[in-house]
């Protein structure tokens, strides 16, 4: 499933028997909800519409993580299923510091199901929108906590689905890939509504003392559809 950018691409094999059928690419915002969450000063921020995403801390002590959901509601995944993993690709911007660092990818709790991504780039939160504080902005928290808490708290899973250690030498237009169960595939088609995506975070968020520790990459808002 290219699932889509952050590129998040996912690329899944679909069949409605045990003969796997077509390849389907998902990338974009048509199908690809991103948002990025950064808490402190911003907690109260919406990033729906923002170009990146970009996990860590940067030179202010902010932190941030990402969330990413793909839509597998639509008619042509109706009634079938995967037989392999999906691979979720990623095209990095720059590399911040995260030279060495390990990003993490969770599953978001059915809890947590339909957030929305919003349609700002960077300002207060409109009303239903997510943001670190909440998952819908003045109505709904997370379940879990701010910034969705945790592993384990109810917020996302307490282990991780993916890992990526960030090697040196990344650069713009960079990719990397992660792999993503054909279990969680086929639930996300059977069940759609308990779709909540994945959270991307540095593994270890602690001990940030100054500078940059995160990664760049890009989202599917990017306009450049190599990218998303």
């Amino acid at each position: 499933i290219c699932l889509g950018t952050l590129a998040a691409a996912l690329v899944v094999l679909l069949g409605a028997s045990p003969v796997l059928a077509e390849m389907i690419n998902l990338s974009g915002t048509a199908v690809t909800d991103d948002n990025r969450l950064l808490n402190g000063s911003r907690a109260n921020w919406n990033y729906g519409t923002s170009v990146r995403i970009i996990p860590g801390y940067d030179t202010s002590g902010i932190l941030e993580r990402g969330i990413i959901r793909f839509d597998l509601s639509g008619s042509e995944f109706s009634g079938k299923y995967t037989n392999d993993p999906a691979t979720l690709t990623f095209t990095v911007k720059a590399d911040l510091g995260f030279t060495g660092r390990t990003l993490n990818l969770y599953l978001i709790d059915s809890s947590n199901a339909g957030w929305v991504e919003g349609t700002l780039g960077g300002s207060s939160a409109e009303v239903g929108s997510s943001c670190w504080n909440r998952k819908a902005y003045n109505t709904t928290d997370w379940v879990g906590g701010t910034g969705l808490g945790s592993p384990g708290g109810g917020g996302y899973g307490n282990t991780t689905i993916a890992t990526y250690l960030c090697p040196s030498g990344l650069g713009d237009g960079s990719t990397f890939g992660l792999t993503i169960s054909k279990d969680i595939i086929n639930d996300w088609i059977s069940n759609p509504s308990n779709n909540a995506g994945m959270l991307l975070r540095d593994s270890n968020e602690t001990g940030w003392t100054s500078g940059n520790r995160r990664l760049n990459l890009y989202s599917s808002e990017e306009g450049t559809a190599s990218r998303h």
